[in-house]
């Protein structure tokens, strides 16, 4: 793996330039194909900055991260590109899984800083939808006591959505192709 080091406004000293080949080349336990990286240091008054660009065959990864310290803002942007680079994994092995298919319903895990939620699809309506005027869709929204409707527009025969908004009015989706 190639890495590069720039750095602005400072000098790179050779433990720096050891901590960074050595937090890098950890990175090669999540992704295997990594074939670069770039890591730019700066310091702006009390900032330690520290970006770091990861490359290899068919993706590319990237975080920032902003500290007093500069091993603390090195390790920071390390375990970002960690996460993402799992991420990557995890979803390229459900891709060869096929839990992504069309006809599946999935569930998947999002990670929200420290803390993991699950959230899963609960409710899966599956309907017709029935050509009416915009006005109709007005009338059977009302009439359901929903908050969303999707219907076809028999005006130019396509999907659309309406909506009661916060404020409460009505909102309109019309897609543009």
């Amino acid at each position: 793996m190639k890495i590069t080091i720039t750095s602005r406004r400072m000098e790179i000293t050779q433990p720096l330039r050891d901590y960074i080949h050595n937090k890098v080349n950890k990175l090669s336990r999540y992704k295997d194909n990594i074939n670069e990286a770039h890591v730019i240091l700066s310091v702006e008054k009390y900032r330690q900055n520290a970006e770091i660009y990861i490359s290899g065959n068919g993706f590319s990864l990237s975080s920032a991260e902003e500290t007093s310290d500069m091993y603390t803002s090195i390790d920071v942007a390390i375990d970002k590109l960690e996460r993402q680079a799992k991420k990557l994994k995890n979803k390229k092995i459900d891709i060869k899984r096929g839990a992504y298919s069309r006809n599946n319903v999935v569930t998947w895990d999002q990670e929200v800083d420290e803390e993991e939620k699950s959230k899963k699809v609960v409710r899966l309506d599956a309907f017709i939808p029935k050509p009416m005027s915009v006005e109709e869709a007005i009338m059977q929204l009302e009439a359901r006591g929903d908050d969303i409707l999707m219907f076809r527009n028999a005006r130019n025969d396509e999907i659309n959505v309406i909506y009661l908004r916060p404020d409460g009015d009505i909102g309109l989706i019309e897609p543009e192709y």
